[in-house]
């Protein structure tokens, strides 16, 4: 999957504040946070998966998540429309609500640099970035509030 388009304005939902890029990575982003020109492709499978959601979605499940600051809220990515919350691999036991498209081995995920984002006008970039330790969202609260979503 290429999720690499042509740049085009979009704009940041107010109530979202994209975070810098965190001081300290984890191992599993710490290569795609590592300075560089360019996006590349991380395969997805092996230390995360992502769950794919329009951008309309992706807005109000983030803003529904930070109404609860004890949840973990990882890193989030978008592109054009769509977005990615990131999630540990190996949570696609059970069929996700459509239209979610849960990637997983097989898949590659197109990650900017770490400087790249959605607040600075680029069509390809991060949302937020995971703090230390929180670089994922938890499918366990992720599901039950994309399940009660109307599509």
């Amino acid at each position: 999957m290429n999720i690499l388009t042509a740049s085009r304005p979009h704009a940041v939902h107010p109530a979202i504040t994209p975070a810098a890029p965190p001081a300290q990575t984890s191992s599993v982003f710490q290569d795609a946070w590592l300075p560089r020109p360019a996006p590349r492709a991380v395969p997805a499978g092996d230390t995360f998966d992502a769950v794919r959601v329009t951008q309309q979605h992706g807005e109000l499940v983030l803003q529904h998540l930070q109404r609860f600051p004890a949840l973990p809220i990882g890193a989030v990515l978008a592109d054009q429309d769509q977005w990615w919350f990131f999630v540990p691999a190996h949570f696609d036991n059970t069929p996700w609500p459509r239209p979610v498209r849960y990637l997983t081995t097989g898949s590659f995920i197109t990650v900017p640099p770490p400087e790249h984002t959605r607040a600075i006008g680029c069509s390809l970039g991060w949302i937020q970035h995971g703090a230390p330790g929180r670089e994922f969202t938890s499918p366990l609260f992720l599901r039950p509030v994309l399940d009660h979503m109307t599509f």
